[in-house]
C-alpha cells in the first residue's frame, strides 16, 4: 500500500540491469495510453482518468487506510471527512472505467469503513462486508484485531460470483516473506479473480504494491494493469511480475539524456 500524496509530473524509476535483456540507461514507466500487463508508476488518481470508459472487469484496492489515523485518540471528524472526499473521488473514477458487469474489491478496517461506505455509496453499489479472518493477531491494547475488511460492491450488470457457496469470512494465512509490509495473501486474490472474472479479462490494482494481486491475475490467465505511487514498489512489482510474464510486454519510455 503507499501513500496517497499527490505528485506533480511523472516519476522516474531506474530499472535493474537483466543479462538476458538489453536496455537503455534511464526509462519511465508509460501512462499515456491505456494497456494491459503494464505496472504504471503514479498516483491512480491522476492515472485512472485516462483510462477508457468501461474498459475494466475488476479493480482490487487496497489504500493505505493504516497511514490514515496514528491511533484512535488522535484521528478527528476532520481526518475522516478527508477519507471520505478522497473515497469519494476513487469510486467515481472505478465507476467511469468498470464495465456494467464489473465488480470491486476495497480492503478497509473498523475506522476508515464508515468513511469507505459514505464515499462510495454514491457510485457503486455496496453489495457485501467480508472478514478475511487471519490465522495471526495483530498489535494493540483494546482486543487486537484478528481480521480485516474488504468492501464489495458491484455494478448494475454483475452477476454472482462463479461459486455461490463461498461464504463472507475468508480464511488466509499470513504472509511471511513480504516485499512489502502490507503485502496481502495470494489466496484472497485467488477467490476475487476466479470468482470475478473469466480467462483474457482487465483486473486492475490502483495500489498495487509489491504486485501480489498482478502475479496471481497472470496466473489466472488475465489482462492486468498495475498503479502504485511509489518508484521503490513499482520497480519490485515489475521484478516480480517478469518473472511469470516477458520483459517486452512491459511498457516502457526512453527517457533522453540531459546534455552537459
Amino acid at each position: 500500500m503507499p501513500t496517497c500524496m499527490r505528485t506533480n509530473g511523472m516519476n522516474e524509476v531506474s530499472l535493474s540491469k537483466e543479462p538476458s535483456v538489453r536496455k537503455p540507461e534511464k526509462f519511465i514507466l508509460d501512462t499515456t495510453a491505456f494497456k494491459t500487463n503494464n505496472v504504471i508508476l503514479g498516483d491512480c488518481l491522476e492515472v485512472m482518468p485516462t483510462f477508457p470508459e468501461n474498459s475494466v472487469d475488476l479493480i482490487i484496492i487496497d489504500p493505505p487506510y493504516s497511514r490514515f489515523h496514528h491511533s484512535d485518540l488522535d484521528a478527528t471528524l476532520g481526518d475522516f471527512k478527508i477519507l471520505e472526499i478522497y473515497f469519494r473521488e476513487l469510486s467515481q473514477q472505478c465507476k467511469r472505467i468498470l464495465k456494467s458487469s464489473g465488480s470491486a474489491f476495497i480492503f478497509c478496517d473498523y475506522r476508515t469503513y464508515p468513511c469507505l461506505f459514505y464515499g462510495v455509496y454514491s457510485w457503486l453499489k455496496p453489495a457485501n462486508l467480508i472478514i478475511w479472518r487471519k490465522d495471526f493477531i495483530g498489535p494493540g491494547l483494546r482486543f487486537r484485531p484478528l481480521h480485516e475488511l474488504i468492501l464489495y460492491c458491484i455494478m448494475e450488470d454483475t452477476k454472482s460470483p462463479i461459486d455461490r457457496h463461498i461464504g463472507d469470512i475468508w480464511k488466509a494465512p499470513r504472509v511471511k516473506a513480504k516485499n512489502h509490509p502490507f503485502q496481502k495473501p495470494s489466496d484472497l486474490f485467488e477467490i476475487m479473480i476466479k470468482n470475478c472474472t473469466n480467462e483474457n479479462e482487465v483486473v486492475l490494482d490502483p495500489f498495487c504494491g509489491s504486485g501480489e494481486s498482478l502475479i496471481v491475475a497472470k496466473k489466472l490467465k488475465r489482462r492486468w494493469i498495475g498503479i502504485d505511487i511509489s518508484p521503490k514498489y513499482a520497480e519490485i512489482a515489475r521484478k516480480r511480475v517478469s518473472e511469470y510474464t516477458s520483459i517486452e510486454e512491459f511498457c516502457f519510455m526512453k527517457i533522453p539524456k540531459e546534455e552537459g
